[in-house]
């Protein structure tokens, strides 16, 4: 099956005007989506931004090795 589906047409909906809203394509992505949030508010600093993207990038370093083996 290949779904065709209007991009344009389908958006990402608020829940509310004052509620931030992003729409992503992968959940897995999600982790890091929230760790730059958080650090964009100022409830966490550099370092935790850093260990958040350097998890996501040992993963997927891991995955792709598992794809080449």
């Amino acid at each position: 099956m290949n779904p065709v589906f209007d991009a344009d047409g389908i958006g990402v909906r608020r829940l509310a005007p004052s509620v931030p809203t992003a729409g992503i394509r992968d959940a897995e992505d999600l982790p890091e989506l929230v760790a730059f949030a958080r650090f964009d508010d100022g409830r966490v600093g550099l370092d935790e931004l850093r260990a958040a993207v350097d998890a996501r990038v040992e993963r997927w370093l891991a995955e792709e090795e598992s794809w080449a083996a």
